[in-house]
């Protein structure tokens, strides 16, 4: 059944963005391999320095999230902004 679906939703995919690449890989390992070599989607055999610099750019963004105090996050600046919005100052009358 989940095979069926994933058919599905390839197929729907592949009608919407008729620009994106969908490889439908099968059950088989060894045909996987095969299909991945022979597509040309990845024939790119060197690493360009924008790669090096987007793989430590990535590696930044990791540390940055790891390192990112918790607590509510985006609600808490929307209900912030939300109420700041709302109440408006006090007059002296």
């Amino acid at each position: 059944m989940v095979s069926g679906n994933r058919r599905i939703m390839v197929f729907i995919l592949a009608q919407q963005l008729p620009e994106v690449a969908v490889l439908e890989l099968g059950e088989d390992l060894a045909g996987r391999v095969d299909l991945l070599e022979g597509c040309e989607l990845f024939d790119q055999m060197t690493v360009s320095a924008e790669d090096r610099g987007r793989a430590e750019f990535y590696a930044r963004e990791r540390e940055r999230e790891l390192t990112r105090p918790r607590g509510l996050g985006r609600w808490a600046r929307k209900a912030r902004r939300w109420l700041r919005r709302r109440i408006a100052p006090a007059r002296r009358g």
